[in-house]
């Protein structure tokens, strides 16, 4: 059974969509990550934000909630972290104070992190530093949504 034709805008008929179609590309990632277990953020615009590093989980819930929050603070702050999460930034808490740091994954190759604290080190400067006041208040503002979370579940 073929649906009928429609005319778009401009007259011009067209064979409208299925609703039965394979969903696009971003629903199938979200889809896909969610089955994955893997933390995944919506807004509330529908953008949808992911860990571009599957393979490093542990912070992952951290860095999902980190890039929706520089987001929405300043763009440029949030390209800079998220390129550097594509190369292996790590988010690392500091004992006894449930702040975070940034941190590099080492790799000498340099296909699954920064080859060097010191090649580390320049690319923070270059894209970090001149969002400096903008990305401590990031990490402020992580360390008080964690301890919130914290807090509800101990009460629970």
């Amino acid at each position: 059974m073929g649906l009928a034709l429609q005319n778009d805008l401009f007259g011009n008929a067209v064979k409208p969509q299925q609703t039965e179609s394979a969903p696009p590309e971003a629903s199938v990632k979200y889809a896909t990550y969610r089955e994955l277990g893997k933390p995944v953020y919506r807004n509330s615009f529908g953008k949808v934000y992911m860990d571009p590093r599957p393979d490093i989980d542990d912070d992952a819930e951290l860095w999902v909630t980190l890039l929706a929050l520089a987001d929405k603070l300043e763009p440029k702050l949030w390209e800079a972290l998220l390129g550097f999460r594509c190369i292996g930034a790590r988010l690392l808490p500091v004992a006894h104070s449930g702040a975070y740091v940034l941190r590099p994954h080492l790799d000498a190759s340099g296909d699954s992190g920064f080859r060097s604290q010191e090649e580390y080190k320049a690319e923070a400067e270059r894209w970090l530093r001149p969002h400096s006041g903008q990305f401590k208040q990031l990490l402020a503002e992580l360390r008080k949504l964690k301890s919130k979370m914290w807090d509800a579940w101990e009460t629970e």
